[in-house]
């Protein structure tokens, strides 16, 4: 099962649907164009710890943020 994803520098725009991948605890996004985050992603991804998003023109980060209860590390700077 796939448990880290790196996806820096690679001019997404949004983040790819990979929701089969439920045991994701480690994904970077950093340094794309990502303006906008579904709520999905977060419900969809509850063994997260590490999400960083730094980088992106986010408009804002999804209230279900706070359902990540393993969450360790949120890089938005």
């Amino acid at each position: 099962s796939l448990l880290s994803l790196h996806l820096r520098n690679n001019e997404l725009t949004e983040l790819p649907d990979f929701t089969a991948a439920t045991s994701l605890s480690y994904v970077t996004v950093s340094n794309n164009k990502i303006q906008h985050l579904q709520e999905s992603f977060f419900t969809q991804h509850p063994k997260l710890q590490f999400l960083y998003l730094s980088g992106n023109p986010l408009d804002e980060v999804p209230a279900a943020i706070g359902t990540l209860r393993s969450l360790e590390a949120l890089g938005l700077s």
